[in-house]
């Protein structure tokens, strides 16, 4: 894991280290590995998921789980319900 930005983890506010999204992922995956079959579904992150940078879904953001995080940034995951 490359050094990066201290950032607080999905779920229970671990401090995590990460220049990205994805790499403040890789590191709560290094600590957590089972989460990663949680979140993910092979490669690709599940439909049912959202990842968000300070309340922010990663999908709406331009580079996606790519962005950037800044010291003191939240990444945060929740599960999609719908509703009938």
């Amino acid at each position: 894991m490359k050094k990066g930005k201290e950032t607080a983890s999905p779920e229970r506010g671990i401090p995590l280290k990460g220049e990205t999204i994805a790499d403040v992922l890789e590191a709560l995956f290094a600590q957590e590995p089972q989460l990663r079959d949680e979140l993910y579904d092979g490669e690709l992150l599940r439909p049912s998921i959202s990842v968000c940078l300070n309340g922010i879904d990663s999908r709406y953001l331009a580079l996606g789980l790519k962005t950037p995080v800044q010291a003191g940034d939240r990444v945060s995951t929740c599960e999609n319900v719908t509703l009938h």
